[in-house]
Formats: C-alpha cells, sequence, structure tokens
C-alpha cells in the first residue's frame, strides 16, 4: 500500500513540474520573436563581413598583379605607346598587363556593353542613381574576375600629384564585387573605388586622400552617399557606416570618424 501512495504521489509531482501544451506554445512565440528580432542583424553582420573579406582579397591580388607585372614589364610610365594620345588606349595597355597576372573569367577589354558591369550603372546608398555607367564606358579596360568581381581600369595619359599628399596618381579602379548579375550594385555596399599610382593601388578614401578634402569630409562622401569608401573599409576592416545615417551610429551615442572607427 505504502508503495502504491509512493508511485501515486511521484506521478503527481512529475505532472505538476511538467509544462502544460499552452506553456510550450507561449515559450516557443517568446524564443520565434526574439530570433526574428537578431536574426536580421546577425545576417546582416555576417554578409558585411565576407563583404570586407572580399575586397580586401581583390586589393591584396590587384596590388600582387601590379607588382608581377612591374617586375615583367617595367615602371608603368613605360607602359603606354609614346604616339597615342587616346586614354582608351592607356587603359587597355594598362589593363591587359594586370590580367596576365590574375584569374579571369571574361575580359571585356575596352567595349561597351560587354556586361562586364551592371549595365544601369550603380547607385549612391541614398537610392538615387550615381551616374558611374563603366559597362559603356570605353575608357576603362573591364573584366570578370574568376570569383565574380568585376574590375575596370582607366588609365591616366599622365600621373598628377594632387589627390595624395605623398604619391602620385595615375589612374582609377573601379570594383563591384557583386559582378554585373548580383548584389546591389551600391557605392559603400558593394562599389568601391581605388587610385591607380606609380607605386600600386591605394583605396579612396583613405586619411591622407586629399583629392576633394575626403580627409575632412566622411559626412559627405562615404557616410552620406557611399562614394569613396574602400579607404575606410581597408583601414577598420568594418563596413558600420551601413549601420550609421550620416555617421551616427543606431545607439546615438557615437559618431563615426577616423578616431571613433566601429559602432559597437
Amino acid at each position: 500500500m505504502n508503495n502504491k501512495h509512493s508511485i501515486y504521489s511521484s506521478v503527481l509531482t512529475i505532472q505538476k513540474c511538467a509544462f502544460t501544451l499552452a506553456e510550450t506554445l507561449i515559450v516557443i512565440g517568446i524564443i520565434g520573436v526574439v530570433a526574428a528580432l537578431t536574426l536580421p542583424n546577425l545576417n546582416s553582420s555576417t554578409d558585411d563581413k565576407e563583404k570586407v573579406v572580399k575586397l580586401v582579397k581583390i586589393y591584396t591580388n590587384l596590388n600582387d598583379a601590379f607588382g608581377r607585372a612591374v617586375a615583367v614589364y617595367g615602371s608603368i610610365d613605360t607602359w603606354h605607346i609614346s604616339d597615342s594620345s587616346e586614354i582608351s588606349v592607356y587603359s587597355s595597355r594598362f589593363g591587359s598587363r594586370l590580367a596576365d597576372f590574375l584569374k579571369i573569367s571574361k575580359n571585356c577589354g575596352i567595349k561597351a556593353n560587354e556586361n562586364c558591369f551592371y549595365s544601369s550603372g550603380a547607385k549612391f546608398s541614398n537610392g538615387t542613381a550615381s551616374g558611374i555607367k563603366k559597362d559603356s564606358d570605353t575608357n576603362y579596360y573591364k573584366f570578370i574576375l574568376s570569383d565574380g568581381v568585376s574590375v575596370g581600369f582607366e588609365r591616366y595619359l599622365e600621373c598628377y600629384n594632387d589627390f595624395i599628399d605623398d604619391e602620385a596618381v595615375c589612374g582609377w579602379v573601379y570594383i563591384d564585387i557583386s559582378g554585373p548579375n548580383k548584389g546591389k550594385h551600391m557605392c559603400g555596399y558593394d562599389v568601391f573605388d581605388f587610385y591607380i599610382t606609380e607605386n600600386g593601388f591605394v583605396p579612396i578614401g583613405i586619411e591622407k586622400d586629399v583629392y576633394g578634402d575626403t580627409k575632412d569630409k566622411l559626412l559627405g562622401n562615404c557616410f552620406k552617399t557611399g562614394i569613396h569608401c574602400g579607404g575606410w573599409v581597408i583601414k577598420n576592416l568594418n563596413m558600420d557606416y551601413l549601420k550609421a545615417k550620416n555617421g551616427a551610429c543606431n545607439s546615438g551615442s557615437v559618431n563615426l570618424s577616423w578616431s571613433n572607427t566601429t559602432c559597437k
């Protein structure tokens, strides 16, 4: 009799400790709400990190190809055709020699509308059209790398000393890390630009970049429209400006700057 009473008491205890179906559903609902609030942020953070890694990779690979090309062909001021005054010729010679040392899936050269870049052009980060349409620009030598990144080179007829404090700039590079058929094609999100210098590639928007007073006008460039964000990404290894409005982080306690480089 005592054993039966003991077993019955144990069953009652288990029943009292167990969750009801309603309680279980409430817990599951709460977990779902929390997940819905946190997962998009986690996905966004992961996506940003992937883009940072991809941009750093192409930056490294371009500079490696530049070094190899110089070792084979000599300094870039000897690459151009001396009797030519066409930017397209300079760009073609520069791009084709870099292409020798890169893995390329499609080479559009200086031809227009060959689908090496998104045909409708890039947008500013505020969603408005930027006017940057490299696919139709015959002054740019264009190709797609094996990992799907679009790259376009414009080589100037000469180098200029009024872009970076201590280095001559000889042209521009436009990059869409999403390629022509994927992504947002948006400045600062998947579209970036570098300078071509006599010594390699430099991301536009670094601290010593004096073109358009970039150093003191992050708000008017990267933070506001997404242009010239490459310097920020390469140096700080983040894209926190995408989480901020005009440089102000969502928390309201941090304004991004060269001294405050993250919203965390």
